[in-house]
């Protein structure tokens, strides 16, 4: 018998206040790259019993916000 499995990968990328315990900020962008938002289900610290998708396409709808309202103030890159 053949039980076909399918899971979202999550953590990997941990969101934190710094790069010393982490990947990513609260906003989303990597700390080693500059102006790369990571918008999946690796910045979650675990699944967890229920399924992710609903946080992933929240943390996508926020980075979508965060990249919209910087292209209307003229925001760039972090410095």
């Amino acid at each position: 018998m053949t039980i076909d499995r399918h899971a979202h990968l999550v953590g990997g990328c941990r969101m934190s206040g710094g790069p010393c315990e982490g990947a990513v900020d609260h906003r989303l962008r990597a700390f080693a790259v500059s102006n790369l938002l990571i918008t999946d289900g690796s910045v979650l610290p675990t699944q967890g019993s229920a399924d992710p998708a609903p946080a992933i396409m929240a943390l996508v709808d926020r980075a979508a916000a965060l990249l919209a309202g910087g292209a209307r103030s003229g925001l760039r890159a972090p410095s």
